[in-house]
Parts: C-alpha cells; sequence; structure tokens
C-alpha cells in the first residue's frame, strides 16, 4: 500500500469518526473542538435618506455575486435628479459668465494700462486716467464676483449628488446577496434592512478550545489550524489561521475563544458544524502509520 494511499485511508477515517471525537471532547480532553462555520462578513444593509422612499429598481437577485460599490437597490428620485439637472445648468452658465468676465477685466486692463502711460507722459487727462482705472478695478471685482457664484453652485452640486447618492444602496464589499427583503414600487423606510449581504470567502470559524490545551499550545495569531466535517463537501480537512485568542477565558466551561478564517475556494457553506484540530492531520497520519 502506497503511503498516499494510506493517507486518504486516515482521512477517511477521521472523517467517519469525527462525531464521535466531537462527543468526547469535553470529557476526555480531546484535541478536537466543537465549531460552527459563519460568514467572514454578514451585513444587513438600508438607505439612510431621512424620509425614505419608494423602490424604483432591485437590481440584484438572492444568490447573486456582487462587487464592492456596485448599485443594488434605487430608489425614485426624480425631484433630486431635477435639482441637479438645475445645478449642472447653473455651472455651464457661470462658466460662460467667468468667460465673459474674464475677457472684459482683461480689456479693461489694457485701456487702464493705455491711458496710464499716456498720462503719465502728459498726453493723457487724469480724468481718463482715474475713469479707466475705477473700470478696471470694477471689471475685476466682478470677474471675483462670478467666480464666487460659481464655487457656490458647484459647493450645491456636489451636496446634491452627494444626497443623490442615498437614494442608490451600494455593495459595501464583495460578497453574495443572501436576501432581498423589497420589490418594486415599494415604500422604504430609513434604516430598515433590505438586503441581506455575506462573504463566505474565508469562512470564520469560532471554537471555544478547553483553555489548558489552548494555555498548553500556547495558541496565538497566525497559528494554523484544520477543520473537518463528516457533512458532504469536505473531502478533506480544511486549513485556517488562528486571527484572533480571546484574553479572558469562559470560566463556567473553561474554554477560551479562538476565531480562525479558513479559504473557502471550494464554496462550503457557513452555520456547518464542524471539528477544529490544531494538529497537521498529515503528520498525524504519519505517526499513526509508522505506528
Amino acid at each position: 500500500m502506497t503511503r498516499q494511499l494510506t493517507l486518504a485511508i486516515v482521512f477517511s477515517v477521521l472523517m467517519t469518526n469525527i462525531a464521535v471525537h466531537a462527543a468526547s471532547t469535553a470529557a476526555a480532553g480531546d484535541d478536537l473542538t466543537r465549531a460552527v462555520t459563519a460568514p467572514k462578513e454578514d451585513r444587513e444593509l438600508s438607505f439612510t435618506v431621512r424620509d425614505g422612499g419608494k423602490v424604483d429598481e432591485v437590481l440584484v437577485k438572492e444568490g447573486e455575486s456582487v462587487k464592492k460599490g456596485q448599485i443594488l437597490i434605487k430608489l425614485e428620485a426624480k425631484e433630486q435628479e431635477a435639482i441637479i439637472s438645475q445645478l449642472r445648468l447653473e455651472l455651464v452658465n457661470s462658466d460662460m459668465s467667468i468667460d465673459a468676465a474674464t475677457k472684459t477685466t482683461e480689456l479693461a486692463k489694457l485701456e487702464f494700462e493705455k491711458n496710464e502711460e499716456l498720462y503719465e507722459k502728459g498726453a493723457g487727462s487724469k480724468f481718463e486716467h482715474l475713469r479707466s482705472k475705477i473700470q478696471y478695478e470694477l471689471e475685476d471685482i466682478r470677474l471675483e464676483g462670478e467666480k464666487q457664484k460659481k464655487a457656490q453652485v458647484q459647493f450645491q452640486l456636489e451636496s446634491n449628488e452627494a444626497r443623490l447618492d442615498r437614494y442608490y444602496l451600494h455593495a459595501p464589499i464583495d460578497g453574495r446577496i443572501e436576501m432581498v427583503t423589497v420589490s418594486e414600487g415599494e415604500a422604504v423606510q430609513p434604516l430598515r434592512p433590505v438586503v441581506r449581504l455575506v462573504d463566505t470567502n474565508p469562512l470564520e470559524v469560532k471554537a471555544d478550545v478547553d483553555v489548558k490545551d489552548a494555555l498548553h499550545r500556547q495558541l496565538k495569531k497566525g497559528d494554523k489550524a484544520w477543520i473537518a466535517s463528516t457533512l458532504p463537501g469536505f473531502t478533506k480537512p480544511m486549513e485556517g489561521t488562528v486571527t484572533f485568542t480571546a484574553s479572558v477565558a469562559d470560566v463556567g466551561s473553561e474554554t477560551l475563544r479562538v476565531t480562525i478564517d479558513v479559504p473557502n475556494g471550494i464554496g462550503l457553506k457557513a452555520g456547518l458544524t464542524v471539528t477544529v484540530a490544531f494538529d497537521d492531520p498529515s503528520q498525524v497520519a504519519s505517526a499513526d502509520q509508522d505506528k
């Protein structure tokens, strides 16, 4: 029998008897700990529009994968869109006004400089010199006023665009749509959850490890761990990494909470009961074979 086949048999035996190991963990101090898989991210999404609104479009379906930033649901926002369209038109008009004021100011400046030169040479009148100077200053003030008007319109436009964005529900993370609770035409109140979005890659496993075993192993962030189950989909123990160990043990159960992230490229479900081990199964298999 080859070494590879031996390892496969040992893994199969481990999977078959996993329930027995888990049941005896607390009583016999076994190295296996029962735990449940959970999504790494589990978000309930809602709108923050002050008065709520009516659903215009539902752009995703349950079970669909989405990317961060993707629009999931739109509320009706005709009034807000009209305000933005008007402000964009005002912004175009402001640019035209600034362009006209700039040219007028440049012309007034040229006239003033010409009259100033003539006046200094004694060929121009004091009145024309003062008139052109005042005209130049007035045109310059008008140009600055047009620029300030544009800045105000720009601010209003950005504020209303930000307000409009609240009518769009965006995915805050990459993930999978687990639930949609509204349909088109339905009224939605602010902060009412309308979408549940989860990310199950990696899976998160929170295990209550026997405190003596945890202290003996000196479990810490970065340590390796393995999960296994007799449920369909588990062909072999899956390797993960410890991401958190509690600083305070539970007195009643004499356990220490340990969190493990397990890469989930094969798409296992969250909410499954698994067992957790902190010894490499391949090394355990080698030791059993040597015996």
